[in-house]
């Protein structure tokens, strides 16, 4: 698990960071594809569990959202990154060396066969597909088709994602969490880490009061990261 970063790279002033992490993580995932194996119910301990939740963190703090909507967006995050890398493995398990647009027009004609209505039976499925849609850039034609649609999907959901981080920001706003710090929804006690309290008490001036902007903030976290990297060489 040490391929994915473990300190973030700075992030330029904006009030969604992730979208690199998010490109990070499925490159990771795509690269050592036997990771998805293994259960998030009872995830394998060691000493790197949890580097890549702990770097999205520090991503997501200098937004200014409590940590209630952090830990909820953790997840969402991780588990949507998670969900698009194993549907890009299971696009390259299926392949066969047959062309993909082939497979796929044998296999609709055979259902329109077997099912005449089914365009009835999904009518709101249907209507989407009939409705005109914006030009998309074109993608990588060398790659194949359940791949490179796996892939735009991933991009476009991303950002209509981080879009939505980005309005809870702008609205200021947090739910509270029914599980206290350090449960085992994030267990980051059990790793030995310290919890999300204890870092914002150690960090007073990266606390988002209402004196100081999440992008002011951002940016003085980036600069301070930075700094770090440059004395850690």
């Amino acid at each position: 698990m040490t391929a994915v970063p473990l300190r973030p790279r700075p992030l330029a002033p904006a009030p969604t960071p992730g979208p690199r992490w998010a490109r990070d993580t499925i490159a990771f995932y795509l690269r050592h594809p036997w990771v998805l194996q293994v259960s998030q119910a009872r995830p394998v301990l060691g000493p790197h569990e949890y580097a890549g939740p702990d770097t999205l963190v520090r991503c997501l703090y200098g937004t200014g959202l409590d940590a209630g909507v952090l830990r909820r967006l953790v997840g969402t995050l991780f588990h949507f990154v998670r969900g698009a890398a194993q549907t890009v493995a299971d696009a390259r398990d299926a392949a066969s060396g047959r062309p993909d647009e082939e497979w796929w027009y044998a296999r609709s004609a055979a259902l329109v066969e077997l099912v005449p209505d089914v365009a009835d039976r999904s009518p709101e499925l249907s209507r989407m597909e009939r409705e005109p849609a914006p030009p998309e850039p074109s993608g990588d034609d060398s790659m194949p088709y359940p791949e490179r649609e796996a892939r735009e999907t991933f991009t476009a959901e991303l950002g209509v994602l981080l879009d939505g981080v980005g309005a809870a920001v702008r609205r200021g706003r947090g739910v509270n969490s029914p599980w206290p710090l350090g449960s085992p929804a994030v267990p980051a006690a059990a790793a030995g880490a310290r919890t999300l309290t204890q870092e914002k008490a150690e960090q007073p001036h990266h606390e988002h009061d209402g004196r100081y902007p999440p992008e002011q903030i951002e940016r003085e976290s980036g600069t301070e990261e930075h700094q770090d990297d440059q004395q850690d060489q």
